[in-house]
């Protein structure tokens, strides 16, 4: 459990380190990203992967076309194959000012 706690503490200062020197909002571009990754996430289709590790801790980096592309993924094992085959149908548009950044997001399943 601590390893875990120490992962996310590192993944979230990996991400404010890595897009505080961009030119652009970073905190805009991540809400923009993480609502659109919302729309394509539904919960009602996941079946018995309530556990202790209800979250999955991802690594997107967006593509040339705006394409969203799952670099790393760890967390509830039911939950990874999931949320990365609904990540990457996600493209964005207007998205060329953050081709090839990366961002960090802990994804939790609550009831």
């Amino acid at each position: 459990m601590k390893t875990i706690k120490f992962l996310t503490a590192l993944l979230f200062t990996f991400c404010l380190a890595t897009n505080s020197f961009a030119g652009n909002n970073p905190n805009k571009n991540q809400k923009k990203i993480f609502n659109k990754i919302g729309q394509y996430l539904n919960f009602s289709n996941i079946e018995n992967t309530k556990t202790d590790l209800s979250f999955v801790l991802v690594e997107i980096e967006i593509g040339p076309d705006g394409q969203l592309v799952v670099k790393e993924s760890c967390g509830n094992p039911g939950l990874q194959d999931y949320v990365t085959t609904q990540i990457e149908k996600i493209r964005l548009s207007g998205s060329e000012n953050i081709i090839g950044q990366t961002f960090q997001y802990k994804i939790e399943f609550q009831e």
